[in-house]
């Protein structure tokens, strides 16, 4: 995983676990999106691959895409497979422009100066 926004293979990490994260609020244009109140919801990555690692991932993206064609009338043009665009523009919930960039900036930490 890396941490710069603007690569394919980019994920929000906390505390050393990569997380797709999937943003809800009340006015998304998805159905599948939309919740009472503005949400987020984390899921690790390390369950995706364990979906893929037996086998049954691409099942599981097919009925979960179907659905969403299905309730929606259409697929979700912001989603893509982990790999092929950055997550971020999908963390928010939206549709976003080709000039659309992740506001998110990441935080390196420094070691304590002065500390042995």
């Amino acid at each position: 995983m890396r941490s710069d926004p603007e690569d394919a293979r980019f994920s929000f990490s906390f505390a050393g676990t990569a997380l797709f994260v999937v943003g809800l609020h009340s006015a998304s244009s998805r159905a599948t999106r939309r919740f009472s109140w503005p949400t987020l919801i984390f899921n690790p990555h390390d369950q995706f691959e364990r979906l893929r690692h037996s086998g049954q991932y691409a099942r599981f993206e097919q009925v979960i895409r179907g659905a969403d064609e299905t309730l929606q009338g259409d697929h979700n043009p912001m989603l893509a497979s982990f790999g092929e665009r950055s997550e971020a523009a999908q963390y928010s919930g939206r549709q976003i422009e080709d000039d659309w960039r992740c506001p998110f900036r990441p935080h390196l930490r420094h070691p304590a100066k002065g500390k042995t």
